[in-house]
């Protein structure tokens, strides 16, 4: 069993749901601790990284054609992830190892790098 902890775009009612369409949802309500949710310079989507908030999202059981179809939506779309193994807490309070998407930790750096560079910029004028 693969278990997928989706937030934002992959969730219920969201635009890349369809992905998830013979996925049984194992839990409508799961937390990933010591995580945020971010908008990166560059990046479409909204990112799941390390931080100081508990994000709340959906659990699904995949498989790993469902994983690679997903994989192939964000290549699509240029979005640069990566599987990243994470625990999650179930609302029945069980702790569950899961992947989750998140923004390739490199493309990140050179991300904020540049965000960095031009804040510093527009301050500097």
């Amino acid at each position: 069993m693969i278990f997928l902890f989706v937030y934002d775009l992959l969730k219920r009612n969201h635009p890349a749901h369809f992905l998830l369409k013979d996925a049984p949802l194992v839990s409508a309500k799961v937390i990933s601790a010591n995580s945020g949710i971010f908008k990166i310079p560059g990046v479409k989507y909204k990112i799941l990284l390390s931080g100081d908030y508990n994000i709340i999202g959906e659990l699904y059981e995949v498989n790993e054609s469902i994983m690679e179809d997903i994989e192939t939506f964000f290549a699509l779309e240029g979005v640069p992830i990566i599987r990243k193994e994470i625990t999650v807490t179930s609302d029945y309070a069980s702790t569950i190892p899961a992947f989750c998407y998140t923004l390739n930790q490199g493309i990140l750096e050179r991300s904020l790098a540049t965000e960095i560079a031009y804040t510093s910029d527009q301050i500097a004028l």
